[in-house]
Parts: structure tokens; C-alpha cells; sequence
């Protein structure tokens, strides 16, 4: 089990790509949360159960000052994570 820990500090938009690239017996989970209330939560028997599903990408806005934290399990794989500063039409 791996945990990564972020703390951000401007508003913006975070997102990751995830799944279990090799066909393994699918033992593994991801899981995201912001400041300790988790946000995604999803398994190697997801992908099992539905493959047309993964990889999958997830996005989510993020407020300043917020704790993100990733728990990858087993053979989940992530890639591609990364963030972009929030960005409003009317500014």
C-alpha cells in the first residue's frame, strides 16, 4: 500500500488516471479523499466486472488550502496525475 499526501494552495482543478493495465487477478483499490471525506473509491472487481469502464480518468475542483490524499492498493496503477490553476470565463 502507497499513500501520497498533497496540500494545495490555490483553487484548481485535480486529475488523475487510473485502472490496472495488465490483466492480473484484479486485487487493488484506489481511493482519494479531501480533507479526510473520501471522494472515490474504486476497486480491481469494478474493473473486472465491467473492463469497457477502464482506464478511467477522474476530475474534481479542489479549494485552497485542502489535503488531498491517495491510497493506491495492490496492482492499481496512476498516471497522469496532475492539476491546473482554477480559471473563470468572467475574469
Amino acid at each position: 500500500m502507497e499513500t501520497f499526501t498533497f496540500k494545495t494552495r490555490d483553487e484548481l482543478i485535480f486529475s488523475i488516471n487510473f485502472g490496472i493495465p495488465e490483466q492480473t487477478d484484479y486485487s487493488g483499490r484506489i481511493r482519494l479523499s479531501v480533507d479526510g471525506q473520501e471522494i472515490l473509491n474504486s476497486s480491481g472487481e469494478e474493473q473486472r466486472s465491467d473492463p469497457e469502464l477502464f482506464p478511467a480518468k477522474f476530475e474534481m475542483p479542489d479549494e485552497a488550502g485542502s489535503e488531498l490524499k491517495i491510497t493506491i492498493e495492490g496492482d492499481e496503477k496512476m498516471w497522469d496525475v496532475g492539476y491546473r490553476k482554477m480559471q473563470y470565463f468572467w475574469n
